[in-house]
């Protein structure tokens, strides 16, 4: 009987170590499988945020990409409209009445009426007049044309031979346009005149 309580005993502690062993190896399962849930969950929160993020930056992307776009037929359209205005066909045509009164030095003046072709509202009346060089004495009546409008600053080559006379206008980009007067007159001269208006808007700006 004693040999037989020993070997239940032994047996018991047997037991109760296989017990403990195998609620410890359960417990380390769940944990594991516990952590990989977790780690599984924490994964798939970065990835959701890294997909949130790349959504972004996709999205900024597509924008700036439309804005760039947007920004470059804005510019094309510009660049157009700028070509149309500068093939645009500018002229004005003018009547006068000129005096020249150059010996050596001396002056140039003349007056008329002008008709601005692209701009009929700057049409109106002008004066022009400025200094001169060479040999020159008439006086004539005439008609011309320039290239854009007749106001500003100018240089011309006159040649009274007689009754016509032929001018030639330049400006700061070269040749700009040429008159034909009639009218007594002799010699050549150089002239460097400035060109005053007052036209019909000028007029109107009055009842403003």
């Amino acid at each position: 009987e004693g040999v037989d309580g020993l070997a239940y005993f032994a047996g018991g502690i047997l037991g109760g170590m296989a017990g403990a062993a195998f609620v410890k190896s359960m417990g380390n399962r769940m944990n594991a499988v516990k952590e990989g849930k977790t780690v599984t969950k924490s994964m798939s929160g970065a990835g959701a945020k890294r997909g949130t993020v790349t959504r972004k930056r996709l999205s900024l992307i597509k924008r700036r990409t439309i804005q760039n776009m947007s920004s470059s037929s804005q510019s094309a359209s510009n660049s157009q409209i700028d070509k149309k205005r500068s093939i645009g066909f500018s002229l004005d045509l003018f009547a006068f009445v000129e005096l020249d009164s150059v010996t050596a030095t001396g002056g140039e003046v003349s007056f008329g009426i002008v008709i601005d072709i692209d701009h009929p509202g700057e049409s109106g009346i002008f004066i022009s007049g400025g200094d001169g060089d060479g040999l020159n004495i008439g006086g004539a009546l005439g008609a011309g044309f320039v290239f854009g409008d007749i106001e500003g600053s100018s240089f011309t080559i006159d040649i009274n031979a007689k009754l016509v006379s032929p001018t030639f206008i330049f400006n700061d980009s070269g040749f700009n346009g040429m008159a034909l007067s009639y009218g007594p007159g002799l010699g050549c001269s150089v002239a460097r005149p400035k060109t005053w208006t007052y036209t019909i808007n000028d007029f109107l700006k009055m009842f403003d």
